[in-house]
């Protein structure tokens, strides 16, 4: 893959020489530059409609190119001008929805679906998908669209529409019929040397019509699971018309208007159709980069040679239906700036944009990892939550792979930040958490002898910095986070303060439940079980106030914005301080933000964004514990089994009540921390290192809200398990997700990857996600096909002596099925395509003893346990 990316580069400097072309009006030769001109020209124009039928199909496409674009470039100025032109579509009874059941007119969706993909917006998700269902309201027999004429531009139409309502929502039903239209088309339509006819009756191989197929191939495999059973057979079919075209492609570049008729003249928008398209296929592996690469970047430059000062892009061929006369097709006129072409030049700049991305950088790339404490997957576009606000996120999400099937190796804070900083499974180092918090990670003789992530860097040129909850409170060593030159390696330690307090001496460290409680909620509460909003606590009488977790000293709150600065506040200050400093070399900057751990004190502004009226509780089921093991339900089997226990005083000293306000509390908290990682990557933005940072954002572990009768981490059930993972930065996708099942023991060897160093002195558990991050939907990832998680038993364990993997409970997950294995023999198993909460075990049911079978195989392929 380094190797094309390293000669596409060249894309970006691509010189058009005026005498070879002869064409005047040249703007430039970059084509970035170039693409912001197509869209002002865009923006510029009155809309284009389809006689009286809505909205025009050429113009939805260039949209949705500008969109793309301009979200790559974080071009936010063009990006909300492009949406308020299409703000119409929500306005009832608008002249852009023509509710004429044609293929033609149905991929408006496309862009209502774009629109929402951006911007969260659910009138545009509403919209785009009642084209897509609408569209298959009355199926053929055969199950295809009632929509279906088998002309080829069908394919994109059709293929478009429904790939995109599957990106929007993950529904299989989408991408199920994208792949069934493709594949019918192709049986058709194909013909033996790859390309298309225009029709069964029109024996031309039309540039454009061939365009459309091209690209809809593009769109549909890009995000089509890997495994659906289509996608064999339509990734056959992309392939051989690859092929085809590139040994029809012109000396100048440019592709024909009859592919295979060496006399027609040279088309813009079918070239830009086919390089797009095997763009697409360079950026994902699938073709061979010796190849494709120079064919891809001799049509780019063509193209920009094309584009004239005002963004029209020159040789495109009207609007052309069907006749099976070659002079009909020879002889059609030829157009300026019409959207058939506008539209795949947008495609291609931001499809080839991608590519060069790693190329452009000339040192090894900055790395920023911020990884927040207790987050669960309440987080929009996370599936957890649904009330989540998380903009800051949201928008790292967009510029970046999200692994919607990430998981934590340890779901306990020490253990699994252990496991990821030392590259160690758990069960590698026997370091699970049972003596917690007197066992410490470097005194575990297997981890102790490692080299963390931070210590390999420093000791390879990269510059470190640390600040807030990197390890375990308490556990930090700080010589490892040591920078050879002597610059400092560690800001602020972190805290889970401040705390109320009332002043008595007994109540110094761990302060006092919340004075503005009912009496029944402060009944038995622990330091970790407080929440509500940082207000004045002088109203409660002389010595009330905050004070720091542990040490006591005085936080010092005046009056709303007038107070001292929440800890997490310090870390992003500290990390926005390093990225607006000078680097000579490259960096390491890791941020750990302590929120949403308990306790849940945030300021009330982020209470304010939820009010507790309108507060959703985390679906429930009752008696959803009764099919699980019984040695976890009943005799509560963990080394630290406060979740139930946490669970069963909210409901018997406050109930319902209570565990909402709780909800409103960590969704406030969520919120907060998603302002402070917000911080962090606006200064990156800002800063000259932008272009060339990986950006990797985490959690040690999930956290249950009361799923289970359980108010807590460390279980092995996808609530405590299941983490969220983003990463963006060069060579990274854009806005895609990743359903392989993936941990973090496969961070420490991406960050080495990345960076070009050699492997540390030890062997590294995990596997480089980079193959994953680079093609999320196809990549050829060596990793294993599931994760692994572990918690520890109520079986004791010598102090620093690796525990037994026997003695423990663990946990597998696969892209679709979770399986438990506790220690004494007892299992669960659950579907998540059909009961994603868990609900329903599975590990009796006839059906599903098979794959029961193969999920053991699984694990006992990859941690010591006896059999």
């Amino acid at each position: 893959m380094k190797s094309i990316i390293t000669s596409l580069v060249l894309l970006t400097s691509i010189t058009v020489s005026m005498a070879d072309t002869n064409l005047s009006g040249v703007p430039s030769n970059d084509p970035k530059e170039l693409a912001g001109r197509v869209i002002d020209n865009l923006l510029s124009r009155g809309t284009m409609y389809y006689g009286d039928q809505g909205l025009h199909y050429a113009e939805t496409c260039a949209a949705v190119g500008a969109l793309r674009f301009a979200q790559k470039q974080n071009d936010t100025e063009r990006l909300e001008r492009i949406i308020a032109r299409y703000e119409k579509l929500l306005e009832p009874g608008n002249d852009l929805i023509s509710r004429h059941p044609h293929v033609d007119q149905f991929v408006t969706g496309a862009l209502s679906l774009q629109i929402y993909m951006i911007n969260g917006d659910k009138r545009h998700l509403e919209l785009g998908l009642w084209f897509a269902d609408q569209q298959w309201e009355k199926p053929r027999e055969d199950g295809l669209t009632s929509q279906t004429r088998w002309w080829i531009d069908d394919m994109y139409m059709v293929g478009m529409l429904q790939i995109q309502a599957y990106r929007a929502t993950k529904e299989m039903k989408y991408a199920d019929r994208a792949a069934l239209q493709l594949a019918a088309y192709l049986k058709k339509l194909q013909t033996d040397n790859g390309l298309f006819y225009h029709g069964p009756k029109f024996h031309y191989h039309w540039g454009r019509g061939n365009g459309w197929v091209a690209v809809s191939l593009a769109e549909v495999l890009s995000d089509l699971p890997a495994d659906h059973k289509l996608q064999p057979e339509i990734m056959k079919a992309y392939r051989k018309m690859m092929a085809s075209l590139l040994a029809y492609q012109s000396d100048n570049g440019m592709w024909r208007q009859l592919i295979d008729y060496e006399y027609a003249w040279a088309e813009s928008s079918g070239t830009a159709m086919f390089a797009f398209a095997m763009s697409v296929g360079l950026n994902r592996g699938w073709l061979d980069a010796s190849d494709y690469e120079p064919a891809v970047k001799q049509a780019v430059k063509a193209l920009c040679a094309h584009v004239d000062r005002k963004g029209q892009l020159r040789e495109i061929c009207i609007g052309t239906g069907q006749q099976d006369d070659i002079e009909f097709y020879l002889n059609r006129p030829r157009t300026l700036g019409d959207f058939h072409g506008q539209a795949p030049f947008l495609w291609l700049v931001t499809e080839t944009t991608e590519l060069v991305a790693l190329a452009q950088t000339k040192s090894p790339p900055n790395i920023v990892v911020i990884i927040c404490d207790d987050l669960n997957d309440t987080i929009a576009g996370m599936g957890g939550h649904p009330q989540a606000k998380t903009p800051h996120i949201d928008r790292l999400i967009k510029g970046g792979v999200r692994f919607a099937n990430a998981a934590s190796n340890c779901p306990l804070c020490g253990p699994s930040r252990a496991s990821l900083w030392s590259g160690l499974y758990p069960h590698a180092s026997g370091f699970y958490g049972t003596g917690r918090p007197t066992d410490h990670w470097n005194e575990n003789p297997v981890i102790g002898k490692t080299k963390s992530l931070f210590e390999h860097f420093t000791a390879n040129g990269y510059r470190n910095f640390s600040t807030g909850k990197i390890h375990h409170n308490g556990h930090e060593v700080l010589s490892i986070f040591e920078n050879e030159d002597g610059f400092p390696g560690f800001g602020s330690l972190p805290s889970f303060g401040p705390v109320p307090n009332n002043g008595k001496p007994e109540n110094k460290k761990h302060g006092i439940a919340p004075p503005w409680w009912p009496e029944d909620w402060r009944k038995g509460s622990g330091w970790g079980d407080g929440f509500g909003p940082v207000e004045d606590l002088s109203s409660f009488g002389e010595g009330y106030g905050w004070t720091s977790f542990y040490h006591g000293k005085p936080w010092e709150y005046r009056n709303g914005h007038d107070r001292d600065p929440l800890p997490d506040e310090v870390h992003a200050a500290e990390a926005v301080g390093f990225l607006g400093k000078k680097h000579d070399k490259p960096f390491l900057l890791t941020v750990g933000f302590s929120r949403p751990h308990t306790p849940l004190y945030a300021p009330k502004k982020y209470f304010d964004l939820f009010p507790l009226e309108s507060v959703e509780l985390t679906p429930l089921l009752e008696n959803d514990a009764a099919d699980c093991a019984k040695i976890l339900t009943e005799q509560h089997d963990l080394a630290h089994p406060w979740g139930w226990e946490k669970y069963d005083s909210i409901m018997k000293n406050g109930g319902e009540e209570r565990l909402r306000a709780w909800t409103q509390a960590y969704l406030a908290c969520v919120a907060f921390a998603d302002d402070m990682i917000g911080q962090v990557l606006h200064a990156l933005e800002d800063s000259p290192y932008a272009e060339n940072t990986l950006v990797i954002f985490t959690s040690d572990h999930g956290y249950h809200m009361g799923e289970k009768d359980f108010l807590f981490k460390y279980s092995p059930w996808e609530e405590s398990v299941r983490i969220p993972l983003v990463i963006s930065g060069p060579g990274v996708a854009k806005n895609r997700q990743c359903t392989t099942p993936v941990s973090l023991i496969d961070l420490y060897p991406t960050c080495v990857d990345y960076s070009g160093l050699s492997a540390p002195g030890h062997t590294l558990d995990g596997v480089s996600l980079r193959p994953l991050l680079e093609n999320p939907a196809d990549g050829k990832w060596s990793g294993p096909s599931v994760s692994i998680s572990a918690c520890a038993s109520k079986v004791p364990a010598e102090r620093n002596v690796p525990a037994k993997a026997d003695n423990q409970h663990f946990s597998v997950r696969s892209e679709r099925h979770r399986y438990i294995r506790c220690r004494n023999g007892e299992e669960e198993l659950y579907d998540h395509r059909n009961d994603p909460h868990e609900w329903t075990n599975l590990v009796s049911s006839p059906e599903h003893q098979e794959i029961l079978k193969q999920m053991r195989k699984q694990l006992y392929k990859q941690v010591p346990l006896a059999e």
